[in-house]
């Protein structure tokens, strides 16, 4: 993958005879060959135990109790409503079906939003390079659709985190645009999938300020009130089944703070440099050369989101 990623994209004499060919039925094909992969793979690796677990636990308890009642009837649940109400289908789907936990389609039917998001994500890419006259959008489709990590991270393991990196790629590519109602309902839906969307906050307020900086102020603010009240309509809309039942009025806010606080560990099995320095399941306390993982962890998100 690396090889070809090196000798095409970089090649940009490549791209130009590859644009030529390109077309919306290989886009087709390609799409196609990689939700092939993408099942064929899903089905051969029920995914990362434990994470699985909570997808099934959590689909079937907003199918039987629904979003009202879904978080006091549960023993654990840290997600926010979000990615629940995706879960929420395939729910009743497996309590039709009733698949139990070790077949493999009770599997495949929890990996179905990710491979929906991949897909999504794949056409997002896809869409934009082709609208910004890229010398081969298909190319590009191609090395993130088929890229191993993504591939390895989806159908394999089951992790969502595509579900809410589409919303930040979304978020991105509007601030770019200068698509400010886009962006903010792209960072809303973001922030409802995964408290990790509060890392990209200080990424949208300076793609806000670059907006203001180059529109008149009436544009602004009349911009500003539409898109800040739409966002957070959607916010209170998709909350909404969950809050109904709820007497307790900070009990979201609650929520997403005992997430973010809820796993004091280096590195939880993702091969990041923390895990190379034997943080793996350390707690954020344990040190490496006097720096606290916790202290390092800060420093890498801070100089990221700088550097963005």
């Amino acid at each position: 993958y690396s090889v070809i990623y090196i000798l095409t994209y970089k090649q940009f004499t490549l791209l130009s005879t590859i644009q030529k060919t390109s077309s919306k039925t290989k886009l087709a094909l390609l799409l196609i060959s990689g939700i092939c992969l993408r099942i064929f793979l899903a089905f051969f690796y029920t995914g990362h135990p434990t994470d699985m677990t909570c997808w099934s636990g959590w689909a079937l308890g907003m199918a039987n109790y629904g979003p009202g009642s879904f978080y006091e009837s549960m023993q654990f649940a840290d997600y926010p409503p979000g990615y629940l109400l995706i879960l929420w289908p395939i729910g009743i789907l497996l309590r039709l079906t009733e698949l139990p936990y070790t077949h493999i389609l009770h599997s495949m039917l929890l990996k179905l939003p990710i491979i929906i998001f991949d897909l999504l994500t794949t056409l997002l890419i896809y869409y934009y390079a082709e609208k910004g006259q890229h010398k081969s959008p298909l190319l590009l489709a191609a090395f993130f659709f088929f890229n191993p990590a993504v591939l390895l991270t989806s159908s394999i393991w089951g992790q969502v985190d595509i579900v809410f990196s589409f919303f930040v790629i979304l978020m991105l590519i509007s601030l770019y645009n200068e698509r400010l109602l886009y962006a903010s309902i792209a960072f809303v839906l973001g922030l409802l999938i995964k408290p990790q969307m509060f890392l990209f906050g200080p990424i949208f307020v300076i793609g806000y300020y670059y907006y203001c900086k180059e529109k008149p102020a009436q544009t602004v603010i009349k911009q500003t009130l539409i898109s800040g009240l739409i966002a957070l309509g959607v916010f209170i809309l998709i909350c909404l089944p969950f809050l109904i039942t709820k007497k307790d009025p900070l009990w979201l806010f609650k929520l997403y703070f005992s997430t973010m606080g809820s796993y004091p560990y280096g590195s939880l099995n993702a091969t990041n440099f923390i895990a190379i320095i034997n943080g793996l399941w350390a707690p954020d306390t344990a040190t490496f050369l006097g720096l606290s993982y916790k202290l390092i962890g800060l420093i890498g998100i801070l100089f990221s989101i700088g550097y963005t």
